[in-house]
């Protein structure tokens, strides 16, 4: 992760390790289509909100792999010794991300409380229910990545700010 003062990842080395832990190029081309479902409109294309379950296990998401290269990061950083500042910035909730079990069913569609206009389509209670999921996600994998932090005896010497 770190080459000099490069120490960024981007998505394309998401789908190089996707493509390195055994999922086919066309596959990852199909899905993303899918997924991004764009649309055209007079101001050009838009991504929808998805709410998809994923197609890969929970720790080959981009949300289970933004925390496994943030805590090799770490580890990394502290056999080094230096000072070092790690700033992870992931894409849920708000994003195209699709979920894994358990967090695609963890909130049933039926039992999300209508918006105040008081109009829930099944496609809006879907959504709904997929963004508390994606929340749920994010925060066990905030909460792994506190206690590597914890492991590492670095817990009380660490700044977290999380921003939305």
């Amino acid at each position: 992760m770190s080459d000099g003062g490069n120490t960024h990842i981007w998505d394309d080395d998401y789908f190089l390790w996707l493509h390195d832990q055994g999922v086919s190029s066309e596959a990852i081309m199909q899905f993303w289509d899918e997924v991004w479902n764009f649309h055209q409109t007079p101001f050009g294309k838009y991504r929808r909100n998805s709410h998809y379950r994923s197609l890969v296990p929970e720790d080959q998401v981009m949300t289970g792999w933004i925390k496994c290269e943030s805590r090799k990061f770490i580890e990394e950083s502290v056999a080094s010794d230096e000072p070092f500042c790690l700033f992870a910035s992931h894409h849920a909730p708000q994003n195209h991300d699709y979920l894994p079990e358990p967090y695609y069913s963890m909130y049933d569609p039926e039992e999300v409380a209508p918006p105040v206009n008081g109009t829930l389509t099944p496609e809006l209670a879907r959504i709904i229910a997929s963004y508390a999921g994606k929340v749920s996600m994010l925060d066990k994998h905030v909460g792994d990545l506190v206690e590597t932090l914890r492991e590492q005896g670095l817990l009380e010497n660490t700044i977290i700010v999380l921003t939305a």
